[in-house]
């Protein structure tokens, strides 16, 4: 469905699997992030539907002549960002292909499984929903410019902007913010921070 970024499926007996596949973004000023990034962009799809992550799959496509301690770093931070959440890493593929310039985020995928009765979807909001904002507008827009273009945005705002503007790349993610909420009960919606997503709480 338009809006929703992660698929339910049934599996009976009051449980369900919340699957989402996403390719993240792929910025090469942005590979000290990556690991990070993958882990909570894509578990953050699977928990604002009311469901913890559970397990990952991910394909990284590797240019040839990769810096593998380049490599090496964003396999341990990937790494330890899941185990943070509670992702067990249980497959995936990793390969050199010629014709891209720099790594890339081929596709990650994470499942959850949960009760039903804890399913939250963005269909659900409704007029007179009041809507609560955990991080703000615009996070990871906000946070890659500011990592990307940091010479004309510390001139214009000054240098304590910039790095602020920077950090929020550390809070991307509404992981915890998502289960607080569906533990809490009475949200009708929800959505991850990326590309300017808000709550909608009952």
């Amino acid at each position: 469905m338009i809006g929703v970024d992660a698929a339910v499926i049934d599996l009976g007996e009051g449980k369900i699997m919340v699957v989402k596949t996403d390719p993240t973004f792929g910025l090469p000023v942005l590979l000290n992030y990556l690991g990070f990034a993958i882990v909570h962009i894509v578990a953050s799809d699977v928990t604002v539907m009311g469901i913890p992550p559970k397990y990952m799959s991910i394909c990284l496509l590797i240019p040839p002549g990769f810096n593998p301690n380049v490599l090496e770093k964003i396999w341990r931070q990937l790494s330890n960002e899941a185990k943070k959440l509670g992702i067990a890493i249980v497959g995936g593929d990793t390969g050199v292909y010629p014709g891209i310039s720099y790594l890339l985020n081929g596709g990650a995928t994470i499942i959850g499984i949960g009760d039903k009765e804890r399913l939250v979807t963005p269909t659900g909001a409704k007029p007179g929903d009041l809507v609560l904002i955990t991080k703000g507008a615009a996070i990871e827009a906000a946070a890659a410019l500011a990592i990307q273009y940091p010479e004309p945005i510390e001139r214009i705002y000054g240098s304590s902007i910039l790095k602020r503007a920077q950090k929020l790349i550390w809070d991307m993610t509404v992981v915890k913010d998502a289960l607080i909420a569906a533990e809490v009960g009475g949200v009708t919606a929800m959505h991850d921070a990326t590309e300017g997503g808000v709550y909608n709480a009952a």
